[in-house]
């Protein structure tokens, strides 16, 4: 008799029955399309739960970048957006649809977030990343004086300055894909606190309607897409969204336990800023540079264990290798070589934690200093 591998994935979505029955109401109320009721509660809620005025709900979390570039796009000027390289690279694919001027910034080893200090000064975009979930500093992002797209994909349920994230910048993006603190499949939503950054996106994000049209009439006064998110996504979203704070809860619990037992072990951890809330989409761990490949591997082929190296820097991407002769970016880096990132999802258990944690200590354990394991 063989013994069966425990798998544990870095991600696993909670979908429940209620969730079920409600995409299932949506199909049968024959509204599967965009723009439908269940959608318009969604886009409330939302926007009540991170206090921003407006919530505008998209098809994924990359239209909802593409659609903020487009109606941050300056007039009569090209777009010079300045992005930090450690992130997921929609946060760096999405501006290049539109520019080729692009800055990428580096991180602060602390918070892993976007170092600003050395932002150039003809900038008239910057998309900050909420890393992890961690809240970047707002305040000092403001300070810069240039329009801000906050990706926060990764950081629904975070608060800056004890106040949800979502209302801070000029328009903040969200991404609701299954691996994310609630999810629509795969969705995205859009906040912003500016009735003209409302009309634009609402416009963009449905082929670029005329406010003024009638029912009958296709009329186009602006460039737009097809960024639109369906009823039954929404259905979704709304049971998952009147659960965050459970999620957001239990995602702390699992956080608090994977540092009591890994304690020093490890090399470091991603710091939250006192007075902010990091809503811990992720649970990154900083291991010995040659340790870390080791590590993945040996987790996953002899104990079933998912994990993830997030995220490879974008100016180390081979489309972003142009910007290799504007400056290195150490500290990116730095984290990059180190990073694993541990499973911590809305089904991760308790006991899950407790294996992985003991595992990773095994391992650390079993690899030495110069990436040879020890007999």
């Amino acid at each position: 008799m063989t013994n069966q591998r425990k798998t544990i994935s870095w991600a696993s979505p909670d979908i429940r029955e209620e969730d079920i029955e409600a995409v299932k109401e949506a199909v049968k109320s024959g509204w599967i399309g965009g723009n439908g009721p269940i959608l318009k509660v969604f886009e409330k809620e939302f926007a009540q739960k991170v206090h921003a005025r407006y919530a505008i709900a998209v098809n994924n979390g990359t239209s909802a970048l593409l659609a903020g570039c487009m109606a941050m796009m300056p007039e009569n000027d090209i777009l010079k957006v300045a992005v930090p390289s450690l992130t997921f690279i929609a946060s760096a694919n999405a501006p290049f649809i539109f520019t080729r001027d692009i800055q990428f910034l580096d991180s602060d080893l602390k918070t892993f977030c976007v170092d600003t200090k050395n932002v150039k000064n003809d900038r008239n975009l910057i998309i900050p990343v909420d890393v992890g979930g961690v809240p970047c500093d707002y305040n000092k992002i403001k300070e810069l004086g240039i329009p801000i797209l906050e990706d926060a994909a990764e950081a629904l349920g975070s608060e800056y300055k004890s106040n949800p994230v979502g209302s801070y910048a000029d328009a903040t993006i969200f991404s609701l894909h299954a691996a994310k603190i609630i999810t629509s499949g795969e969705g995205g939503m859009i906040t912003t606190n500016s009735d003209e950054l409302y009309e634009k996106i609402t416009s963009i994000i449905n082929q670029g309607y005329s406010k003024t049209r009638q029912p009958w009439e296709y009329k186009h006064d602006k460039l737009g897409l097809n960024f639109r998110m369906t009823e039954m996504q929404a259905a979704l979203g709304l049971k998952q969204l009147r659960r965050l704070e459970e999620y957001v809860w239990h995602r702390l619990e699992l956080y608090n336990l994977y540092h009591e037992i890994l304690g020093d072990y490890v090399e470091g951890y991603q710091e939250c800023s006192i007075g902010h809330k990091n809503s811990h989409f992720l649970f990154p761990i900083l291991v010995p540079v040659k340790k870390q490949i080791l590590m993945v591997r040996r987790l996953w082929e002899m104990d079933g264990i998912e994990t993830k190296i997030t995220w490879k820097p974008a100016h180390l991407q081979e489309q972003f290798y142009y910007t290799q002769g504007v400056s290195p970016l150490p500290n990116a880096e730095y984290i990059y070589r180190r990073i694993i990132s541990l499973p911590i999802s809305n089904k991760t258990s308790q006991e899950d934690v407790e294996y992985i944690a003991n595992r990773v200590i095994y391992h650390l354990k079993k690899i030495n200093k110069d990436g040879v394991i020890i007999p």
